[in-house]
């Protein structure tokens, strides 16, 4: 029960880092200026 639990948490956790890599890899192809990021 245990080991299916921590399996399937294990394949989430992986499929999370890939969509945060897919989110840097478009961060960084944006400009850097972002709308209102520059307002005091």
């Amino acid at each position: 029960m245990y080991t299916q639990t921590l399996y399937e948490l294990s394949q989430e956790a992986e499929r999370l880092l890939q969509l945060s890599r897919q989110q840097l890899q478009l961060l960084e192809k944006m400009p850097l200026s972002v709308p209102g990021d520059d307002a005091p």
